[in-house]
């Protein structure tokens, strides 16, 4: 009776690593499959690997291999193996390491990265419950391939120019030429944006980082400057309408972000806010700071709220991951240095 259940344990055993060897074999067929389909920028094909996602088109839209090329590509391809990774380890998204979690791999989740130049990007494998067959989720992909696509667009814009004994060039940043004066003699010329630039409406003055581009907008009871960074950090500079009580519509504000977060299944801390200080206008004002965990992230947030030499209340609010929180400070400071709400129509 015994030996009959040692060979039942047995079987058993075998079946299940052969089931798990099958399984593991389709995925990676999957990965290469869709691979394949990446190197010929065969969208159609690209699309019957995948899950539905409005953005594939993006993946088509780079130059095409030569048939030599796409040759020694997909045999290069099929030589490589397939990386999955595991629980706690850190793989690169979009230059920021994130560390695997439960939630991305598990039983019916996967990520794999394989080691060739031409195709860097983390895929997430899902398996579907109802046909139990996997599917490429390319959300990692496609979010890598805009950065990557929005990177080079910039790189080639040419939005500067300088005109030099009347001729003109158009120049990146950063990128050097050689001209000549009127005598003939060469001069090396490279330019170069500052890194502190200055915005004046009119209703307000400030500084920002070169890193941030400004959005501004109506809202009600007033006007927000919306300042965001390719690298993270995100600040809100809130100029009131005049009349506004300060208390008021800082508490009114602080609120909706709690609320905000409290909807979307944020976790907080014990003491939601804690006290906070940050120089404006060479003055310490006194304001909030609230951390959060959403989505398996840290959320870092500063608020501060002050009248101004005009009686205009003027709000600052400064978000971004923890492991942010050096380069927002940086991008903070500089908006503080010199922000003042001017008289309305006040352009020069």
């Amino acid at each position: 009776m015994r030996l009959h259940n040692f060979f039942f344990i047995l079987l058993f055993l075998v079946s299940s690593l052969t089931a798990q060897d099958k399984e593991l074999e389709a995925a990676e067929e999957l990965f290469y499959s869709f691979t394949e389909a990446y190197f010929e920028r065969d969208l159609t094909k690209m699309k019957s690997f995948c899950l539905f996602n409005e953005d594939m088109e993006i993946l088509d839209d780079q130059p095409a291999y030569t048939k030599a090329k796409l040759v020694e590509l997909k045999k290069t391809l099929r030589a490589t193996p397939v990386k999955w990774h595991t629980v706690g380890e850190v793989i690169k998204i979009n230059n920021a390491p994130i560390r695997v979690n439960e939630i991305m791999v598990n039983d019916r989740k996967k990520i794999g990265t394989i080691r060739m130049l031409e195709m860097v990007y983390p895929l997430i494998l899902r398996k579907s419950r109802a046909s139990n067959t996997w599917k490429i989720d390319p959300t990692f992909m496609i979010q890598s391939v805009k950065k990557h696509l929005k990177t080079e667009m910039k790189r080639n814009a040419r939005d500067f120019r300088i005109v030099f004994d009347g001729k003109t060039f158009h120049l990146n940043e950063g990128e050097k030429i050689i001209v000549e004066d009127l005598k003939g003699v060469s001069h090396r010329v490279t330019l170069y944006r500052n890194e502190i630039q200055h915005y004046k409406d009119g209703r307000v003055k400030f500084h920002y980082h070169k890193d941030m581009e400004v959005f501004p907008n109506k809202m009600k009871g007033g006007f927000v400057y919306t300042l965001t960074s390719e690298l993270g950090p995100e600040l809100h500079l809130l100029i009131y309408d005049k009349g506004a009580d300060l208390q008021q519509v800082a508490e009114k504000y602080i609120n909706v972000w709690i609320e905000n977060y409290e909807v979307n299944d944020a976790q907080f801390e014990k003491k939601q806010l804690k006290e906070a200080r940050q120089e404006i206008n060479g003055e310490m004002v006194d304001g909030k700071v609230l951390y959060v965990r959403q989505g398996g992230k840290v959320l870092y947030n500063q608020f501060y709220f002050f009248e101004s030499e005009t009686g205009t209340v003027v709000g600052v609010f400064a978000k971004c991951k923890a492991v942010d929180t050096g380069l927002l400070n940086k991008y903070l400071k500089i908006a503080c240095e010199d922000l003042k709400p001017l008289a309305r129509g006040t352009k020069r």
